[in-house]
Protein backbone atom coordinates (compact mmCIF):
# COMPACT_ATOMS: atom_id res chain seq x y z
CA UNK A 1 0.00 0.00 0.00
CA UNK A 2 0.93 3.20 -0.88
CA UNK A 3 1.31 6.09 1.62
CA UNK A 4 -0.63 9.14 0.72
CA UNK A 5 0.40 12.68 2.14
CA UNK A 6 1.53 12.63 5.75
CA UNK A 7 0.55 15.43 8.20
CA UNK A 8 3.08 17.51 7.22
CA UNK A 9 2.60 17.65 3.60
CA UNK A 10 -1.14 17.91 4.78
CA UNK A 11 -0.44 21.41 6.13
CA UNK A 12 2.19 22.88 3.67
CA UNK A 13 0.06 22.02 0.78
CA UNK A 14 -3.58 22.03 1.60
CA UNK A 15 -4.37 24.26 4.99
CA UNK A 16 -2.13 27.06 2.83
CA UNK A 17 -3.61 27.82 0.04
CA UNK A 18 -2.06 30.66 -0.96
CA UNK A 19 1.23 29.38 -0.48
CA UNK A 20 0.28 26.77 -3.20
CA UNK A 21 -0.68 29.95 -5.41
CA UNK A 22 2.33 32.10 -4.12
CA UNK A 23 4.72 28.77 -5.41
CA UNK A 24 2.91 28.09 -9.03
CA UNK A 25 5.22 28.63 -11.71
CA UNK A 26 8.11 30.16 -9.44
CA UNK A 27 11.21 27.54 -10.03
CA UNK A 28 13.13 28.55 -6.77
CA UNK A 29 10.22 29.18 -4.47
CA UNK A 30 8.93 26.15 -4.83
CA UNK A 31 11.87 23.48 -5.14
CA UNK A 32 11.82 22.71 -1.57
CA UNK A 33 7.73 22.07 -1.97
CA UNK A 34 8.43 20.12 -4.59
CA UNK A 35 11.43 18.09 -3.39
CA UNK A 36 9.07 17.61 0.22
CA UNK A 37 6.49 16.29 -2.08
CA UNK A 38 8.91 13.75 -3.58
CA UNK A 39 10.00 12.63 -0.50
CA UNK A 40 6.68 12.11 1.33
CA UNK A 41 5.50 10.44 -1.44
CA UNK A 42 8.15 7.96 -2.36
CA UNK A 43 8.75 7.27 1.35
CA UNK A 44 12.04 9.36 1.66
CA UNK A 45 13.21 7.76 -1.65
CA UNK A 46 12.27 4.21 -1.29
CA UNK A 47 10.02 3.77 -3.95
CA UNK A 48 11.28 1.42 -6.95
CA UNK A 49 10.05 2.77 -10.61
CA UNK A 50 10.12 -0.56 -11.57
CA UNK A 51 7.73 -2.25 -9.12
CA UNK A 52 5.54 1.14 -9.47
CA UNK A 53 3.14 -0.32 -11.51
CA UNK A 54 2.90 -4.16 -10.04
CA UNK A 55 2.23 -2.30 -6.48
CA UNK A 56 -0.12 -0.14 -7.58
CA UNK A 57 -2.54 -2.09 -10.27
CA UNK A 58 -2.73 -4.97 -7.49
CA UNK A 59 -4.65 -2.56 -5.52
CA UNK A 60 -7.44 -3.47 -8.16
CA UNK A 61 -7.67 -7.68 -7.98
CA UNK A 62 -7.35 -10.14 -6.30
CA UNK A 63 -4.61 -13.29 -7.52
CA UNK A 64 -6.82 -17.02 -7.27
CA UNK A 65 -4.47 -20.18 -8.24
CA UNK A 66 -6.35 -22.30 -10.38
CA UNK A 67 -5.81 -25.88 -11.35
CA UNK A 68 -5.87 -26.94 -15.17
CA UNK A 69 -6.39 -30.47 -14.67
CA UNK A 70 -5.93 -31.12 -18.36
CA UNK A 71 -2.30 -30.15 -18.41
CA UNK A 72 -1.82 -30.95 -14.74
CA UNK A 73 -0.75 -27.68 -14.39
CA UNK A 74 -1.29 -24.27 -11.93
CA UNK A 75 -2.75 -21.05 -13.37
CA UNK A 76 -2.64 -17.89 -11.93
CA UNK A 77 -6.70 -15.89 -12.54
CA UNK A 78 -6.98 -12.67 -11.58
CA UNK A 79 -10.44 -11.36 -10.37
CA UNK A 80 -12.16 -8.04 -10.05
CA UNK A 81 -12.85 -6.63 -6.57
CA UNK A 82 -15.99 -4.86 -5.36
CA UNK A 83 -15.30 -1.32 -5.39
CA UNK A 84 -17.79 0.37 -2.54
CA UNK A 85 -17.42 4.32 -2.40
CA UNK A 86 -14.75 4.11 0.62
CA UNK A 87 -12.70 1.66 -1.94
CA UNK A 88 -13.06 4.24 -4.59
CA UNK A 89 -11.79 6.84 -2.08
CA UNK A 90 -8.65 4.55 -1.16
CA UNK A 91 -7.69 4.10 -4.75
CA UNK A 92 -7.94 7.82 -5.87
CA UNK A 93 -6.03 8.95 -2.77
CA UNK A 94 -3.35 5.54 -4.29
CA UNK A 95 -3.73 7.35 -7.85
CA UNK A 96 -2.90 10.75 -6.48
CA UNK A 97 -0.25 9.75 -4.81
CA UNK A 98 1.45 7.88 -7.66
CA UNK A 99 0.76 10.79 -9.85
CA UNK A 100 2.57 13.27 -7.27
CA UNK A 101 5.79 10.95 -7.29
CA UNK A 102 6.01 10.98 -10.21
CA UNK A 103 5.65 14.57 -11.50
CA UNK A 104 7.68 15.82 -8.56
CA UNK A 105 10.21 13.49 -9.77
CA UNK A 106 9.99 14.33 -12.89
CA UNK A 107 10.69 18.22 -12.16
CA UNK A 108 13.49 17.71 -9.76
CA UNK A 109 15.79 15.84 -12.51
CA UNK A 110 14.39 18.88 -15.03
CA UNK A 111 15.66 21.33 -12.10
CA UNK A 112 19.35 18.94 -12.11
CA UNK A 113 19.38 20.17 -15.66
CA UNK A 114 22.15 23.14 -16.83
CA UNK A 115 20.18 26.11 -16.74
CA UNK A 116 21.05 26.82 -20.74
CA UNK A 117 19.37 23.46 -21.01
CA UNK A 118 16.01 24.19 -19.50
CA UNK A 119 15.67 27.63 -21.52
CA UNK A 120 15.40 25.58 -24.38
CA UNK A 121 12.08 25.91 -26.05
CA UNK A 122 10.88 22.42 -26.39
CA UNK A 123 12.65 21.20 -23.22
CA UNK A 124 10.90 24.20 -21.00
CA UNK A 125 7.58 23.63 -22.88
CA UNK A 126 8.27 20.19 -20.80
CA UNK A 127 9.03 21.40 -17.48
CA UNK A 128 5.99 23.78 -17.93
CA UNK A 129 3.80 21.05 -18.23
CA UNK A 130 4.89 19.44 -15.48
CA UNK A 131 4.95 22.19 -13.57
CA UNK A 132 1.50 22.81 -14.21
CA UNK A 133 -0.10 19.35 -13.86
CA UNK A 134 1.91 19.16 -9.95
CA UNK A 135 0.07 22.75 -9.29
CA UNK A 136 -3.45 21.08 -10.40
CA UNK A 137 -2.44 17.43 -8.35
CA UNK A 138 -1.40 19.55 -5.19
CA UNK A 139 -4.82 21.84 -5.40
CA UNK A 140 -7.02 18.00 -6.35
CA UNK A 141 -4.86 16.58 -3.03
CA UNK A 142 -6.24 18.80 -0.51
CA UNK A 143 -10.05 18.44 -1.65
CA UNK A 144 -9.23 14.83 -1.40
CA UNK A 145 -7.57 14.85 1.94
CA UNK A 146 -9.98 17.33 3.12
CA UNK A 147 -12.66 14.83 1.56
CA UNK A 148 -14.27 17.16 -0.07
CA UNK A 149 -17.22 15.92 -2.83
CA UNK A 150 -16.84 19.07 -5.31
CA UNK A 151 -13.80 17.27 -7.33
CA UNK A 152 -13.47 16.30 -10.22
CA UNK A 153 -10.63 13.42 -10.80
CA UNK A 154 -11.70 12.22 -14.22
CA UNK A 155 -11.12 15.48 -15.48
CA UNK A 156 -7.51 15.88 -13.98
CA UNK A 157 -6.88 12.42 -15.03
CA UNK A 158 -8.14 13.41 -18.66
CA UNK A 159 -6.39 16.47 -19.00
CA UNK A 160 -2.96 15.00 -17.38
CA UNK A 161 -2.86 12.64 -20.38
CA UNK A 162 -3.70 15.04 -23.01
CA UNK A 163 -1.05 17.33 -21.99
CA UNK A 164 1.53 15.20 -21.69
CA UNK A 165 0.98 13.05 -24.71
CA UNK A 166 3.64 14.00 -27.17
CA UNK A 167 5.79 15.19 -24.69
CA UNK A 168 9.04 12.69 -25.69
CA UNK A 169 9.52 14.26 -29.44
CA UNK A 170 9.20 17.80 -28.71
CA UNK A 171 12.07 17.15 -25.31
CA UNK A 172 14.25 15.07 -28.05
CA UNK A 173 14.43 17.59 -30.53
CA UNK A 174 15.19 20.11 -27.90
CA UNK A 175 17.67 17.78 -25.70
CA UNK A 176 19.12 17.69 -29.73
CA UNK A 177 19.59 21.09 -30.31
CA UNK A 178 21.52 21.63 -26.65
CA UNK A 179 23.87 18.80 -27.68
CA UNK A 180 24.91 20.61 -30.73
CA UNK A 181 25.27 23.85 -28.89
CA UNK A 182 27.60 21.91 -26.19
CA UNK A 183 25.17 21.74 -23.37
CA UNK A 184 24.90 17.97 -22.98
CA UNK A 185 26.43 14.92 -24.27
CA UNK A 186 24.88 12.27 -26.13
CA UNK A 187 25.11 9.96 -23.01
CA UNK A 188 23.55 12.29 -21.09
CA UNK A 189 20.70 12.91 -23.62
CA UNK A 190 20.18 9.01 -23.52
CA UNK A 191 19.96 8.93 -19.50
CA UNK A 192 17.87 11.64 -19.18
CA UNK A 193 15.69 10.29 -21.51
CA UNK A 194 15.89 7.20 -20.66
CA UNK A 195 14.16 8.10 -17.05
CA UNK A 196 11.54 10.62 -18.81
CA UNK A 197 10.06 8.02 -20.99
CA UNK A 198 9.77 4.71 -18.16
CA UNK A 199 8.35 8.31 -15.77
CA UNK A 200 6.22 9.04 -18.06
CA UNK A 201 4.69 5.65 -19.46
CA UNK A 202 4.05 4.89 -15.84
CA UNK A 203 2.30 8.50 -15.42
CA UNK A 204 -0.03 7.31 -18.19
CA UNK A 205 -0.68 3.58 -17.46
CA UNK A 206 -1.83 5.13 -13.64
CA UNK A 207 -4.24 7.75 -15.39
CA UNK A 208 -5.61 5.40 -18.53
CA UNK A 209 -6.40 2.38 -15.49
CA UNK A 210 -7.73 4.80 -13.17
CA UNK A 211 -9.97 6.71 -15.44
CA UNK A 212 -11.07 3.68 -17.35
CA UNK A 213 -12.11 2.38 -13.25
CA UNK A 214 -13.54 5.62 -13.03
CA UNK A 215 -16.11 5.55 -16.78
CA UNK A 216 -16.97 1.88 -16.11
CA UNK A 217 -18.34 2.58 -12.38
CA UNK A 218 -20.44 5.92 -14.20
CA UNK A 219 -21.75 3.62 -16.94
CA UNK A 220 -22.90 0.70 -15.01
CA UNK A 221 -23.87 2.43 -12.30
CA UNK A 222 -26.98 0.30 -11.16
CA UNK A 223 -26.49 -2.17 -13.30
CA UNK A 224 -24.34 -5.41 -13.69
CA UNK A 225 -20.72 -5.38 -15.01
CA UNK A 226 -20.09 -7.75 -17.62
CA UNK A 227 -16.88 -6.47 -19.02
CA UNK A 228 -14.40 -8.71 -17.74
CA UNK A 229 -11.84 -5.79 -18.15
CA UNK A 230 -10.31 -4.28 -14.67
CA UNK A 231 -9.32 -1.35 -15.90
CA UNK A 232 -6.28 -1.20 -18.42
CA UNK A 233 -6.19 -4.84 -17.28
CA UNK A 234 -7.43 -7.95 -18.96
CA UNK A 235 -7.62 -10.89 -16.54
CA UNK A 236 -7.31 -13.77 -19.53
CA UNK A 237 -6.28 -12.10 -22.83
CA UNK A 238 -5.74 -14.70 -25.54
CA UNK A 239 -2.35 -13.42 -26.46
CA UNK A 240 -1.99 -14.72 -29.99
CA UNK A 241 -5.56 -13.03 -31.35
CA UNK A 242 -3.50 -10.33 -30.05
CA UNK A 243 -0.32 -10.73 -31.82
CA UNK A 244 -2.82 -11.17 -34.99
CA UNK A 245 -4.24 -7.86 -34.69
CA UNK A 246 -1.15 -6.25 -34.09
CA UNK A 247 0.04 -7.75 -37.10
CA UNK A 248 -2.59 -6.66 -39.55
CA UNK A 249 -1.73 -3.15 -38.06
CA UNK A 250 1.64 -3.67 -39.31
CA UNK A 251 1.18 -5.30 -43.07
CA UNK A 252 -0.95 -2.22 -43.54
CA UNK A 253 1.99 -0.02 -42.60
CA UNK A 254 4.50 -2.01 -44.61
CA UNK A 255 1.71 -2.47 -47.95
CA UNK A 256 1.08 1.44 -47.66
CA UNK A 257 5.25 2.09 -47.92
CA UNK A 258 6.18 -0.78 -49.41
CA UNK A 259 3.94 -2.36 -51.19
CA UNK A 260 4.37 -5.65 -49.24
CA UNK A 261 3.15 -7.78 -46.50
CA UNK A 262 4.94 -10.45 -44.58
CA UNK A 263 3.00 -13.10 -42.91
CA UNK A 264 3.28 -14.63 -39.54
CA UNK A 265 3.19 -18.39 -38.20
CA UNK A 266 2.17 -19.67 -34.44
CA UNK A 267 4.38 -22.97 -34.14
CA UNK A 268 2.52 -23.10 -30.52
CA UNK A 269 1.03 -21.61 -28.12
CA UNK A 270 -2.47 -20.21 -30.17
CA UNK A 271 -4.92 -21.21 -27.31
CA UNK A 272 -2.94 -19.70 -24.46
CA UNK A 273 -4.65 -16.97 -22.21
CA UNK A 274 -2.62 -14.76 -19.85
CA UNK A 275 -3.74 -11.84 -17.67
CA UNK A 276 -1.92 -9.15 -19.10
CA UNK A 277 -2.41 -4.97 -19.99
CA UNK A 278 -2.90 -5.22 -23.69
CA UNK A 279 -1.74 -2.03 -24.70
CA UNK A 280 1.14 -2.55 -23.15
CA UNK A 281 1.73 -6.22 -25.04
CA UNK A 282 0.24 -4.13 -28.11
CA UNK A 283 3.03 -1.54 -28.24
CA UNK A 284 6.29 -4.31 -27.26
CA UNK A 285 4.99 -6.90 -30.64
CA UNK A 286 4.31 -3.68 -32.65
CA UNK A 287 7.53 -2.55 -32.31
CA UNK A 288 9.09 -6.05 -32.62
CA UNK A 289 7.23 -6.86 -35.95
CA UNK A 290 8.00 -3.69 -37.66
CA UNK A 291 11.38 -4.15 -37.15
CA UNK A 292 11.55 -8.11 -38.51
CA UNK A 293 9.10 -7.01 -41.28
CA UNK A 294 11.31 -4.10 -41.95
CA UNK A 295 13.89 -6.50 -42.15
CA UNK A 296 12.22 -9.57 -44.34
CA UNK A 297 11.23 -6.60 -46.78
CA UNK A 298 14.65 -5.54 -47.21
CA UNK A 299 16.09 -8.80 -47.50
CA UNK A 300 13.48 -9.65 -50.12
CA UNK A 301 12.25 -12.70 -48.00
CA UNK A 302 8.35 -12.01 -48.49
CA UNK A 303 7.07 -15.15 -48.63
CA UNK A 304 8.90 -16.66 -45.40
CA UNK A 305 6.43 -16.19 -42.10
CA UNK A 306 7.73 -14.80 -39.21
CA UNK A 307 8.15 -17.34 -36.20
CA UNK A 308 5.58 -16.54 -33.00
CA UNK A 309 6.12 -19.21 -30.30
CA UNK A 310 3.80 -19.02 -27.00
CA UNK A 311 4.59 -20.40 -23.94
CA UNK A 312 3.02 -20.69 -20.48
CA UNK A 313 4.84 -22.37 -17.55
CA UNK A 314 4.14 -22.73 -13.61
CA UNK A 315 7.24 -21.38 -11.48
CA UNK A 316 7.05 -23.72 -8.48
CA UNK A 317 9.49 -21.10 -6.53
CA UNK A 318 7.69 -18.35 -6.36
CA UNK A 319 3.95 -19.65 -6.84
CA UNK A 320 3.74 -17.99 -10.16
CA UNK A 321 2.81 -18.25 -14.02
CA UNK A 322 4.76 -16.83 -16.81
CA UNK A 323 4.26 -15.99 -19.80
CA UNK A 324 7.24 -16.04 -22.91
CA UNK A 325 6.69 -15.19 -26.63
CA UNK A 326 9.16 -15.56 -29.43
CA UNK A 327 9.13 -14.06 -31.90
CA UNK A 328 11.62 -15.08 -34.90
CA UNK A 329 12.37 -13.48 -38.67
CA UNK A 330 14.35 -13.84 -41.41
CA UNK A 331 15.68 -10.26 -42.21
CA UNK A 332 19.65 -11.79 -42.44
CA UNK A 333 20.05 -10.47 -38.93
CA UNK A 334 22.12 -7.53 -37.11
CA UNK A 335 25.48 -6.53 -38.92
CA UNK A 336 28.00 -7.12 -36.00
CA UNK A 337 29.39 -3.08 -36.37
CA UNK A 338 26.18 -2.31 -34.72
CA UNK A 339 24.86 -5.33 -32.64
CA UNK A 340 26.36 -4.09 -29.45
CA UNK A 341 25.06 -0.55 -30.18
CA UNK A 342 20.93 -1.69 -31.69
CA UNK A 343 19.57 -1.85 -28.25
CA UNK A 344 20.97 1.40 -27.02
CA UNK A 345 18.41 4.15 -26.74
CA UNK A 346 17.91 6.91 -30.07
CA UNK A 347 20.21 4.05 -31.67
CA UNK A 348 18.59 4.04 -35.17
CA UNK A 349 19.50 2.72 -38.72
CA UNK A 350 17.18 4.93 -40.38
CA UNK A 351 17.81 7.17 -43.06
CA UNK A 352 17.80 11.39 -42.26
CA UNK A 353 14.64 11.27 -44.65
CA UNK A 354 12.91 8.37 -43.40
CA UNK A 355 13.74 9.83 -39.53
CA UNK A 356 12.51 13.16 -40.42
CA UNK A 357 8.94 11.85 -41.26
CA UNK A 358 9.28 9.27 -37.75
CA UNK A 359 9.73 12.54 -35.96
CA UNK A 360 6.33 13.58 -36.95
CA UNK A 361 4.87 10.11 -36.59
CA UNK A 362 6.51 9.03 -33.43
CA UNK A 363 3.46 8.35 -30.60
CA UNK A 364 3.66 7.52 -27.00
CA UNK A 365 2.87 4.40 -25.87
CA UNK A 366 -0.92 3.61 -25.89
CA UNK A 367 -2.01 5.68 -28.60
CA UNK A 368 -1.91 4.89 -32.64
CA UNK A 369 1.78 3.96 -34.06
CA UNK A 370 1.79 4.48 -37.17
CA UNK A 371 5.12 4.48 -38.91
CA UNK A 372 6.93 1.33 -39.72
CA UNK A 373 10.89 2.58 -39.05
CA UNK A 374 11.94 5.49 -36.64
CA UNK A 375 14.22 7.38 -34.46
CA UNK A 376 15.66 4.40 -32.19
CA UNK A 377 12.68 4.80 -29.35
CA UNK A 378 11.35 1.31 -30.28
CA UNK A 379 13.67 -1.05 -28.29
CA UNK A 380 14.68 1.61 -25.93
CA UNK A 381 10.57 2.07 -25.26
CA UNK A 382 10.29 -2.04 -25.03
CA UNK A 383 13.14 -2.02 -22.61
CA UNK A 384 11.68 0.18 -20.27
CA UNK A 385 7.68 -1.25 -20.47
CA UNK A 386 9.32 -4.83 -19.94
CA UNK A 387 10.53 -3.38 -17.05
CA UNK A 388 7.47 -2.23 -15.74
CA UNK A 389 5.76 -5.86 -16.28
CA UNK A 390 6.07 -8.28 -13.07
CA UNK A 391 9.30 -9.79 -13.46
CA UNK A 392 9.96 -8.84 -16.97
CA UNK A 393 13.00 -10.06 -19.11
CA UNK A 394 13.43 -8.79 -22.79
CA UNK A 395 16.61 -10.57 -25.03
CA UNK A 396 17.32 -10.52 -28.43
CA UNK A 397 19.17 -13.56 -30.05
CA UNK A 398 20.92 -12.54 -33.52
CA UNK A 399 22.47 -14.82 -35.90
CA UNK A 400 23.73 -12.82 -38.88
CA UNK A 401 22.81 -13.68 -42.33
CA UNK A 402 19.97 -15.25 -41.23
CA UNK A 403 17.69 -13.66 -38.42
CA UNK A 404 16.88 -12.26 -34.89
CA UNK A 405 14.88 -13.59 -32.63
CA UNK A 406 13.36 -11.71 -29.78
CA UNK A 407 12.53 -13.17 -26.35
CA UNK A 408 9.62 -11.51 -23.77
CA UNK A 409 8.97 -12.90 -20.72
CA UNK A 410 6.93 -11.97 -17.77
CA UNK A 411 4.88 -13.30 -14.91
CA UNK A 412 1.25 -12.85 -13.93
Amino acid sequence: MFSFLNKRLNSSLVSKSSEVTEYKDTRLKCHHLIRDIYNHTSINNTMDTNKLWINYSSNYFTKKKILNEKKNKYLIKYEKLILTDEKIKELNKITLNCILFILSKRILEFQDLKTMIVMNIQVFENYDHLMKSLSEAISLSGKILNDEHDYDLEAFLQKTLETHSDNLIFLSKGLMKCEEDGWITKDEISKFLNRDIKEMILLKLICQHHLTILKSLKDTKGKSNSDEMIGIIHPNMNVSKLISHVNEFVNDMCFIKFDRTIPIKFITGEDIEFPCVPVILEYIITELLKNSSKAQIDNKAFDVPIQITILQNYNDKDNSTELEIRIRDFGNGIPPAIEDKIQDFNFTTTTSKELDKAMQDNIMPGEQVNNVSGMGYGLGIIRNFVDLINDGDFKMGNLYGYGVDCYIRFKA
